[in-house]
């Protein structure tokens, strides 16, 4: 799967043997792949680390899902898995329902893993928020979920959230839709950036 990278300034460096060290994108840095979107204002690549950093209102899309944080940071394991850590302020969304409603997690820290190019965990660690709308097979509302606790694990299936396991005596409810209030339905921070989405190769 080719990843194309686009920014104002591209810099590679390399070390006296001219073998590339770090690769530097920034302003108003973005980068496609199928599976995989993002754009942030700078982005560092280095290579012996396999790490990649994003610097500055970073935002990443995987499947249906919004993350951002103040940094993001993927570190590749291996060709299949990839880790992700979300730094400080960690905010996973996904639309509903035609983007009328918001699937939000929240925490001050979220570590995903990614396997196969898909989202298939995340770990919320510390002041964890969430908003999870409850639907059966065929998409008929059931309820939703509001919970805050200290920590959570989520799966995600297809890069769907599947299943969601709170840690230490998590304070929750499920409102049915007409008992639960417009001015509560978005977490303070939310932000919904697919406008700014890469649709298409760069």
């Amino acid at each position: 799967d080719s990843l194309y990278l686009h920014a104002d300034t591209l810099r590679l460096f390399f070390d006296t043997l001219q073998n590339p060290l770090e690769i530097h994108a920034y302003n108003h840095a973005k980068f496609y792949s199928y599976d995989m979107q993002g754009a942030c204002d700078s982005m560092v690549y280095l290579i012996n680390d396999s790490t990649l950093t994003l610097y500055h209102n970073p935002v990443l899309w995987s499947g249906e899902n919004q993350l951002t944080a103040d940094t993001i940071r993927f570190t590749i394991i291996d060709s299949i898995h990839t880790k992700l850590d979300l730094l400080k302020a960690g905010f996973i969304v996904s639309s509903l329902f035609e983007e009328t409603e918001f699937n939000q997690i929240k925490g001050a820290s979220i570590v995903g893993y990614i396997e196969n190019n898909r989202l298939e965990q995340v770990d919320v660690i510390n002041n964890a928020e969430c908003i999870y709308y409850i639907v059966d097979d065929d998409t008929a509302l059931i309820g939703i979920n509001v919970s805050v606790t200290s920590e959570m694990k989520i799966l995600f299936d297809q890069n769907k959230i599947q299943r969601i396991i709170y840690y230490n005596a998590p304070d929750g409810k499920i409102y049915a839709d007409s008992d639960f209030k417009t001015e509560d339905r978005l977490l303070k921070d939310f932000r919904y950036l697919d406008a700014y989405r890469p649709k298409e190769i760069l």
